[in-house]
């Protein structure tokens, strides 16, 4: 019946009735008669897209653990599907790629189809996989291929005996993954890369189709990019029975939530482990981007479990950076990997040669990479309406723009475009490429028309932050930090994949100093003085593969079963240690009085997400109480979600004791119902396990963290938003920011942030000497001076002759001075309760601390904006979007502050409780520190629970 509908919606029913008679005779299938599976024959609109319904399928979900077998020694690679194998005798035309599987266990799959004509799928997800240079799916399914008409392939390679197999570059768009919830920035990079790579293959296929002659060694063939809308499981399946495929190529899991859930529904339907998977099964081959696929952590283990997941005793990769440089330093970088095409690939079918071969090429539907438009559109449909209308409509100070934003976009994001910036900065150095490129003009361009209410243009402070410091007589190459130019220029690119980390290693290793010698570099190097220009380079690539190492610990490790976060991890193994010592020795006692435990924790569950879609942040997740939904069922009085920022060198662990008493508290209080709300607990950019690029940190760059957060991650759920320290003044900058539609609460725990007397606090005076300088615009706020980056200030200067060099030997030195004083500091500030400064505390500051980048981080104080006074975010002035323009504040101060001192925290709990009576509620707590929600939980989760009413319903 398909193929009667088709052929009659073609006018040529006469065809029909002999066709219909080859198939009664069983000498023939439909599959023959088309070439291809009637999948391809679906309604198409626009371009030759197939457009099916957006899938429904969520991504808010947490990873789901699947179980596998995996050794003991290593946590390299999630869940893989098939065998755990690597490809065998490369061709020389191929080197060879480090393609594995898994050693799993699942249920048999189906078996694969057999045909003279096969294909390989090279799924890419635009995770680190946008290119044709040194890529590793590409590189293994002609590897695959070749081995296999060499006859050198293994018996269980996948694959038969391919007379001319074709290699299928495909790309599943998933708008709940690539779309949902994503600024246009993104939008617009993703389909630049897509864009280019669809034009790189399309023009190897035309070269092998308008060859006069093909290689005697040709044996490949390789499809234009297809291009399919919908959900990986969904698409993937359908695809293989389409192309006939027999393997599918795809890199390892990213750690980012949302794509690592994705992906792995992805395999599982390819392999048949997917009850909705349709066709035969296929096996699924990964490749990884690492840039030593060699290092122990990376080894193949193949004992397991009888439980089939990865045991973690045995790890290898260590925790701390420096132990991890040990290693190495040792161990050589890959270089790049290249497939030569031009030798290998047979003429495309799509070509007029009469070759007998190009009869058995794969025929697959085509897809093309929608227009720009058409993605903006399909990410405003995949958006819930309240995110869009936050993005659009907010207030101005929620522009979240990033400096040089455009610029990224236009230059660097596509393989061609990222290949010829690592050429212009190897020939011109970083000091040229910083000032030709990231000058003062290209730095605040920040939207155009339409782009909020009234189609005015947005302006950014996080931009125009960046913009302040190049608005004085000193070009970029003295203001910015060291490896801001190529963070800056070269970080999307390698997040989407354009640009191979080991391109960029290669680079790096090749610029010559001034005596020719090639320069030596190494993940450790941390020069007290300057950094060279192939160093600065090589410190982008380098600082990326070990956060993302980092990342991948400790999933594998909550995947396991076991503690993720590092305070965590260092308690489990002082309860070991602490069971062991008792056992042989006879004073018990005393291992338990140097083992005091501190208030109990609720540990929370690890994430990860890009911020602007490049730098891993990494945050934790605590459920709503199970009685929580049942609270209310529209939602208007429950309690909102919870969001918590930490303070500086803190992390995102430090709030798993206020959780704690959060619960037991609200489960106390519902008469045993558990009605605590969702909460959420970030690593600021620069801290935690969170990466810490070269960049120039500013208050409005962490705002800018925080809103986008909101938006994205939490999708403008309503919040509480709670922050500690320097995390309480940024927390305030963001919630005035977002405005009290999203935000219905604020929390500042011993904030940092400047207050001001209410009685004679007079607002912004521009001119009035606040630097020195003349008044150039006529300001009514600090918010709309920051706006257009404080021209009444007097602008950023560098240290004089030695500029960022003093900046980055300043971070250094005070890491190595306060590093070995950690503990002894923590005692202090947790003075009134030392038990909580325990060593999973200590512990994960001191990781956080030795991590690279921390030095550029604290160097970067000196470039701070001019902050906006407290007095003015919590006069929350919200107009524009359109609340009510104030929501509820707690202030908790914990009054014996040893870090700012008791008498500054008993004054500043004084100006609070004059800011705003009736909407600021104090609440002092006479023997609590600077970190009252640490050393004090109990205390704090009881004020807020009695403050939380007031939040509810705004």
């Amino acid at each position: 019946s398909t193929l009667a509908m088709v052929w009659t919606s073609r006018a040529s029913l006469p065809l029909v009735i002999p066709i219909y008679a080859i198939l009664a005779s069983g000498s023939c299938t439909v599959d023959d008669i088309l070439g291809v599976d009637a999948f391809a024959f679906r309604p198409r609109t626009g371009r030759g897209r197939v457009v099916p319904a957006l899938s429904s399928s969520s991504f808010l979900a947490p990873p789901t653990p699947i179980g596998r077998s995996v050794g003991g020694r290593i946590f390299a690679g999630p869940p893989r599907g098939g065998r755990r194998r690597r490809s065998t005798t490369p061709s020389s035309a191929v080197r060879a790629s480090r393609t594995t599987t898994n050693e799993s266990s699942p249920p048999p799959p189906p078996p694969r189809a057999s045909s003279s004509s096969s294909s390989h799928l090279v799924w890419l997800t635009g995770h680190g996989d946008l290119r044709l240079h040194d890529h590793g799916g590409f590189s293994a399914a002609v590897d695959a291929i070749l081995a296999r008409q060499d006859g050198t392939a293994n018996d269980d390679d996948a694959g038969n005996d391919d007379a001319a197999a074709t290699v299928v570059p495909v790309f599943v768009l998933d708008p709940n993954v690539h779309l949902r919830s994503r600024p246009e920035s993104f939008v617009a990079r993703l389909h630049a890369c897509l864009s280019s790579l669809e034009e790189d293959v399309a023009a190897l296929v035309a070269s092998s189709s308008s060859s006069s002659s093909s290689s005697s060694s040709s044996s490949v063939r390789l499809s234009p990019l297809v291009v399919r809308i919908g959900s990986f499981p969904d698409i993937l399946p359908k695809l293989a029975a389409e192309t006939n495929a027999i393997a599918c190529h795809v890199i390892d899991d990213d750690v980012a939530s949302r794509m690592r859930v994705a992906q792995r529904a992805g395999v599982e339907s390819l392999e048949g482990r997917d009850a909705s998977s349709v066709g035969a099964a296929v096996d699924v081959f990964r490749w990884t981007n690492r840039l030593r696929p060699d290092a122990p952590w990376e080894e193949e283990e193949s004992s397991s479990s009888s439980s089939g997941r990865r045991s973690m005793e045995g790890m290898l990769l260590p925790s701390f950076f420096p132990e991890y440089c040990a290693v190495a330093d040792r161990t050589e970088a890959a270089a790049p990997r290249e497939v030569d095409w031009d030798a290998l690939l047979l003429p495309s079918s799509s070509s007029s040669s009469s070759s007998s071969s190009s009869s058995d090429a794969v025929r697959v539907s085509e897809g093309a990479v929608p227009p720009l438009e058409d993605l903006l559109a399909m990410a405003k449909s995949s958006t819930p309406s309240y995110v869009t209308d936050a993005v659009r409509y907010g207030p101005e100070a929620s522009t979240t723009t990033e400096p040089y934003e455009e610029l990224v976009t236009r230059s660097w994001c596509t393989e061609r475009g990222a290949m010829d910036g690592l050429e212009e900065y190897c020939a011109m150095g970083r000091d040229e490429f910083s000032d030709r490129y990231f000058g003062r003009a290209n730095c605040v361009v920040v939207g155009g028309a339409g782009n909020g209410k009234g189609g005015r243009r947005r302006r950014s402070m996080y931009a125009q932050a960046a913009a302040r410091m190049l608005r004085g007589r000193y070009g970029p190459s003295r203001v910015l930090a060291s490896r801001e130019a190529a963070t800056r220029a070269f970080s999307p690119a390698l997040k989407f994949g354009a640009l191979s980390p080991r391109d960029v290693v290669d680079v790096a290793k090749r610029m010559k100093k001034e005596n020719g010698n090639v320069v030596d570099l190494r993940p450790s190097d941390d020069p007290l003085w300057g950094r060279s220009d192939g160093g600065s380079l090589h410190d982008v690539a380098e600082w990326r593969e070990w956060f993302s190492l980092l990342a991948e610990r400790s999933l594998t490790m909550q995947e396991g079963g076991m503690p993720a976060t590092s305070g965590g991890e260092r308690m489990r193994d002082v309860a070991v240690a602490a069971e062991e010592t008792k056992a042989n020795i006879e004073d018990g006692d005393r291992v338990d009085a140097e083992l005091r435990e501190g208030d109990p924790r609720e540990e929370g569950r690890v994430n990860y997400w890009r911020w602007k879609g490049q730098h891993l942040v990494r945050y934790l997740t605590w459920p709503a109480g199970e009685d929580y939904d049942d609270e209310d069922a529209d939602g208007e009085s429950r309690a909102p979600a919870i969001l918590l920022v930490h303070g500086f060198a803190a992390s995102a662990e430090q709030w798993s004791r206020l959780v704690h008493s959060l619960r037991a508290q609200t489960i106390s209080q519902n008469g045993g119902r558990d009605v605590t709300p969702p909460i959420y607990a970030v690593d600021l950019l620069g801290f935690g396990h969170s990466e810490k690029p070269g960049l120039s940190y500013t208050q409005y760059l962490w705002e800018s963290q925080l809103i986008d957060f909101a938006l994205e991650v939490m999708e403008a759920t309503p919040m509480i938003m709670a922050g500690n320290s320097i995390g309480g003044g940024i927390s305030a900058g963001a919630a005035a920011s977002l405005g009290s539609k999203i935000v219905r609460g604020l929390v500042l725990c011993n904030t940092a942030g400047i207050l001001e007397d209410p009685d004679s606090y007079g607002g912004y005076e521009a001119g009035s000497g606040r630097g020195g300088s003349e008044t150039r615009g006529n300001h009514k706020s600090f918010t709309e001076a920051a706006l257009e980056g404080n021209p009444d200030e007097a602008p950023y200067a560098p240290v004089p002759l030695i500029g960022n060099n003093a900046l980055d030997a300043f971070g250094t030195g005070i890491v190595k001075l306060i590093y070995p004083q950690i503990e002894d500091r923590l005692s202090v500030i947790y003075g009134n309760r030392m038990e909580n400064a325990d060593p999973g505390v200590v512990y994960a500051i001191q990781q956080g601390a030795a991590s690279p980048g921390s030095a550029n981080v604290i160097g970067s104080g000196q470039k701070l904006a001019p902050n906006i006074p407290l007095n003015e975010i919590l006069a929350c002035a919200d107009d524009e979007g359109g609340g009510d323009g104030e929501f509820p504040v707690l202030v908790v101060m914990g009054l014996d502050d040893r870090v700012s001192s008791p008498q500054v925290a008993k004054k500043r709990a004084e100006l609070f409780s004059r800011l705003s009576p009736g909407r600021v509620v104090v609440e002092e707590i006479e023997d609590a520190g600077h970190c009252p929600h640490d050393d004090a939980p109990e205390r704090v989760a009881s004020a807020v629970l009695r403050w939380l009413p007031r939040c509810s319903g705004t």
